[in-house]
Order: structure tokens, then C-alpha cells, then sequence
């Protein structure tokens, strides 16, 4: 009996080890020559699209498209904002905005679509993720809007060119393999509220 519970527990786990063989692992990725090619990606795109451009600490792209005219913030404010995530190709993979969801056909007429809400505080920014289980892949975006919605008044329109190292990297948060892997983001953000 001893005898075949081993060649049962010896072909088990040869089979589990054969398993584990077919599992495709992730190429490992040069993150210096992947930061150089987001870099092209953006400078390509900034000059396609004839932008002026600043850079964060950390290397996101932004420029200021419309500097708004109503409120500043200030610390403590609770701020309002809308955002259209976009791919270099113009490929939209989430937004904020109604009429954007409903002109791609993906809106949901009955939920309400309301600003994002995060407040101000003089030891940093607390914006939410976009996906709560990414928040640590999600750098660029809580950097860039910290900065842009800083830099404008309500009203305000500016676009964020995220590397993907400082983006999702090799994953998809959507699962819907609409982000590719190492993908350059795009974040048109919209500068609502402020109270």
C-alpha cells in the first residue's frame, strides 16, 4: 500500500511539475532601453500633435491645454476632476466622462458618470486609483494629476504622457487586453471642482 501511494504522490507531482513547464513567463525587459523607447513614444507624440510640454520629478510628460478660469486650489480643498485614458493611438481604455463612453458606445445610461473627488493636503495628494488593485503600478497618474490640477483653475484641461514604467508595465488592469503590455498613456484631465 505504502508502495503505491508514492508512485501515485511521484507521478502527481511529475505531473505537476510537466504543468508548470508549459507556463509562458514574461521576458524579462530592460527597463533603461524601455524608458528610452516611452521617451520616443511621447516626443513622437508631442510633436505629432504640436505640443509644449513640461516633465514631472518622475518623468511624466504634461502640458497645460487650457489654464481655466474660476478657482485655484489650495490645501485641504476637496477637488473635482474628469479623465479620458487614451493610448498614443487614440485608443480610449477608460474614462470619466459620459458623452466619451456613450459616442464609443460603452456608456451605461443608468448610472451617472460624476467627477473623481480627492482632497488636498499640505503633506501630499490623495487621489484614488483608477484600479484600486494596480494602485502601485499607477505612479504617472497620481503624479501628473497632483501636478497639472496644481498648475490650473477650475475649468482647466491639460494632458498627461505617462511612461509605462511609471503605467501599468506589462499588465492590463482592464483584463480586456485593450492596454498592451508596456504601454505609453495618455490622460486628458479635466479640472471641475474645487471647495
Amino acid at each position: 500500500m505504502r508502495s503505491h501511494l508514492l508512485i501515485v504522490l511521484t507521478i502527481s507531482v511529475g505531473l505537476v511539475m510537466s504543468c508548470n513547464n508549459d507556463i509562458e513567463v514574461e521576458p524579462t525587459v530592460d527597463t533603461d532601453a524601455q524608458w528610452l523607447e516611452d521617451i520616443q513614444i511621447i516626443e513622437d507624440y508631442i510633436t505629432a500633435n504640436g505640443y509644449s510640454y513640461d516633465t514631472t520629478t518622475n518623468g511624466v510628460r504634461y502640458t497645460i491645454l487650457d489654464s481655466g478660469s474660476g478657482n485655484s486650489v489650495n490645501p485641504n480643498d476637496i477637488v473635482g476632476f474628469h479623465y479620458i485614458g487614451r493610448l498614443t493611438t487614440d485608443t480610449l481604455f477608460r474614462t470619466s466622462v459620459d458623452t466619451v463612453l456613450f459616442n464609443n458606445g460603452a456608456g451605461d445610461s443608468s448610472r451617472s458618470y460624476p467627477p473623481i473627488h480627492y482632497t488636498y493636503s499640505t503633506s501630499g495628494w490623495n487621489i484614488p486609483s483608477i484600479y484600486s488593485s494596480y494602485y502601485d503600478f499607477e505612479t504617472g497618474y497620481r503624479e501628473g494629476v497632483s501636478k497639472v490640477i496644481g498648475l490650473m483653475k477650475e475649468g482647466g484641461h491639460a494632458k498627461l504622457m505617462i511612461p509605462s514604467g511609471l503605467a501599468y508595465q506589462q499588465f492590463d488592469p482592464t483584463t480586456f487586453g485593450i492596454i498592451p503590455p508596456y504601454s505609453v498613456l495618455v490622460f486628458d484631465i479635466f479640472f471641475v471642482s474645487t471647495e
